[in-house]
Protein backbone atom coordinates (compact mmCIF):
# COMPACT_ATOMS: atom_id res chain seq x y z
CA UNK A 1 0.00 0.00 0.00
CA UNK A 2 2.76 2.19 0.70
CA UNK A 3 4.07 2.16 -2.54
CA UNK A 4 1.09 2.93 -4.22
CA UNK A 5 0.57 5.89 -2.47
CA UNK A 6 4.66 6.56 -3.66
CA UNK A 7 3.74 5.93 -6.78
CA UNK A 8 0.87 8.09 -6.56
CA UNK A 9 2.65 11.37 -5.42
CA UNK A 10 5.18 10.98 -8.06
CA UNK A 11 2.91 10.48 -10.84
CA UNK A 12 0.94 13.24 -9.91
CA UNK A 13 3.94 15.71 -9.53
CA UNK A 14 5.18 14.43 -12.64
CA UNK A 15 1.97 15.19 -14.64
CA UNK A 16 1.84 18.83 -12.76
CA UNK A 17 5.37 19.78 -13.40
CA UNK A 18 5.20 18.19 -17.33
CA UNK A 19 2.49 20.71 -17.78
CA UNK A 20 3.58 23.39 -16.36
CA UNK A 21 4.46 27.13 -17.54
CA UNK A 22 7.71 28.25 -16.66
CA UNK A 23 7.77 30.84 -14.29
CA UNK A 24 8.23 34.35 -16.37
CA UNK A 25 7.41 32.77 -19.46
CA UNK A 26 3.90 35.04 -21.06
CA UNK A 27 1.76 32.80 -22.75
CA UNK A 28 0.15 34.07 -26.18
CA UNK A 29 -2.36 33.41 -28.22
CA UNK A 30 -0.68 31.12 -31.00
CA UNK A 31 -3.03 27.98 -30.73
CA UNK A 32 -6.26 30.17 -30.87
CA UNK A 33 -8.37 30.35 -33.91
CA UNK A 34 -10.48 33.14 -35.02
CA UNK A 35 -11.82 36.16 -33.22
CA UNK A 36 -15.25 37.23 -32.80
CA UNK A 37 -14.86 40.60 -34.33
CA UNK A 38 -18.38 41.74 -32.71
CA UNK A 39 -17.56 40.51 -29.25
CA UNK A 40 -16.73 43.45 -26.40
CA UNK A 41 -15.35 41.18 -24.49
CA UNK A 42 -12.96 37.61 -24.43
CA UNK A 43 -14.04 34.56 -23.01
CA UNK A 44 -12.00 32.83 -20.34
CA UNK A 45 -13.25 28.92 -19.76
CA UNK A 46 -11.82 27.55 -16.49
CA UNK A 47 -12.52 24.28 -15.71
CA UNK A 48 -10.64 21.05 -13.14
CA UNK A 49 -11.02 18.07 -14.12
CA UNK A 50 -12.08 15.10 -11.76
CA UNK A 51 -8.81 14.11 -10.32
CA UNK A 52 -8.12 11.74 -6.53
CA UNK A 53 -5.28 14.45 -5.33
CA UNK A 54 -6.75 17.66 -3.42
CA UNK A 55 -10.49 16.26 -4.23
CA UNK A 56 -12.02 18.42 -1.25
CA UNK A 57 -9.34 21.13 -1.80
CA UNK A 58 -10.53 24.48 -3.94
CA UNK A 59 -9.10 28.03 -4.01
CA UNK A 60 -9.94 31.46 -5.48
CA UNK A 61 -8.63 32.22 -8.87
CA UNK A 62 -7.46 35.80 -9.83
CA UNK A 63 -7.42 38.07 -12.69
CA UNK A 64 -4.91 40.72 -11.54
CA UNK A 65 -6.41 41.79 -8.19
CA UNK A 66 -9.91 40.78 -9.17
CA UNK A 67 -11.44 37.62 -7.99
CA UNK A 68 -13.02 35.74 -10.86
CA UNK A 69 -14.37 32.60 -9.63
CA UNK A 70 -13.68 29.30 -7.29
CA UNK A 71 -11.85 26.67 -8.44
CA UNK A 72 -13.29 22.80 -7.13
CA UNK A 73 -12.67 19.06 -8.21
CA UNK A 74 -14.43 18.31 -11.22
CA UNK A 75 -16.17 22.13 -12.03
CA UNK A 76 -16.08 24.28 -15.06
CA UNK A 77 -17.56 27.88 -15.83
CA UNK A 78 -16.96 30.48 -18.44
CA UNK A 79 -16.31 34.63 -17.66
CA UNK A 80 -16.35 37.26 -19.60
CA UNK A 81 -13.71 39.80 -19.45
CA UNK A 82 -13.69 43.41 -20.53
CA UNK A 83 -10.12 43.91 -19.56
CA UNK A 84 -7.45 43.50 -22.22
CA UNK A 85 -3.58 43.37 -22.30
CA UNK A 86 -0.99 41.80 -20.19
CA UNK A 87 -2.15 40.51 -17.10
CA UNK A 88 -1.76 37.53 -14.35
CA UNK A 89 -3.62 34.69 -13.75
CA UNK A 90 -2.92 33.65 -9.61
CA UNK A 91 -4.52 31.03 -7.25
CA UNK A 92 -3.18 29.90 -3.73
CA UNK A 93 -3.47 27.27 -1.26
CA UNK A 94 -0.38 27.09 1.01
CA UNK A 95 1.54 28.17 -1.99
CA UNK A 96 0.77 31.05 -4.72
CA UNK A 97 0.90 29.99 -8.92
CA UNK A 98 0.82 32.53 -11.09
CA UNK A 99 0.11 32.74 -15.00
CA UNK A 100 1.13 35.81 -17.37
CA UNK A 101 -1.37 35.72 -20.12
CA UNK A 102 -2.03 38.57 -22.61
CA UNK A 103 -6.40 38.91 -22.82
CA UNK A 104 -7.04 40.21 -26.41
CA UNK A 105 -10.65 41.36 -27.49
CA UNK A 106 -12.71 38.59 -29.53
CA UNK A 107 -11.00 35.71 -28.48
CA UNK A 108 -11.72 32.17 -25.97
CA UNK A 109 -9.05 31.23 -24.00
CA UNK A 110 -9.08 28.17 -21.99
CA UNK A 111 -7.87 27.48 -18.61
CA UNK A 112 -6.98 24.26 -17.27
CA UNK A 113 -6.67 24.46 -13.01
CA UNK A 114 -5.22 21.52 -11.02
CA UNK A 115 -4.03 20.71 -7.37
CA UNK A 116 -0.37 19.08 -7.16
CA UNK A 117 1.02 16.97 -3.63
CA UNK A 118 2.05 19.80 -1.24
CA UNK A 119 3.24 19.44 2.50
CA UNK A 120 -0.21 20.01 3.80
CA UNK A 121 -3.23 21.28 1.48
CA UNK A 122 -1.64 21.16 -1.82
CA UNK A 123 -0.08 23.45 -4.91
CA UNK A 124 -2.67 24.96 -7.56
CA UNK A 125 -1.45 23.98 -11.05
CA UNK A 126 -2.65 26.22 -13.82
CA UNK A 127 -2.09 25.58 -18.00
CA UNK A 128 -3.58 27.81 -20.62
CA UNK A 129 -4.23 25.53 -23.21
CA UNK A 130 -5.24 25.19 -26.73
CA UNK A 131 -8.72 26.14 -28.11
CA UNK A 132 -8.97 22.29 -29.44
CA UNK A 133 -7.52 20.82 -26.54
CA UNK A 134 -9.39 23.13 -23.77
CA UNK A 135 -12.95 22.91 -25.73
CA UNK A 136 -12.67 19.26 -25.58
CA UNK A 137 -11.83 18.90 -21.96
CA UNK A 138 -14.39 21.46 -21.13
CA UNK A 139 -17.53 19.98 -22.89
CA UNK A 140 -16.29 16.35 -21.15
CA UNK A 141 -16.57 17.55 -17.75
CA UNK A 142 -20.46 17.30 -16.03
CA UNK A 143 -20.06 20.37 -13.43
CA UNK A 144 -21.48 19.98 -9.77
CA UNK A 145 -22.81 22.95 -9.67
Amino acid sequence: MKKFYYLLILVALFGATACSPKLGQTLSIENFDEVAADWDYALVHIYRRNAPVGVLVGYDLYMGDEKICHVKNKWKTTVQIRTFGPTTVSARTETKTEMPITIEKGREYYIRGGLMVGAFVGRPTLELMSKSAGKKDFDRIKSKD
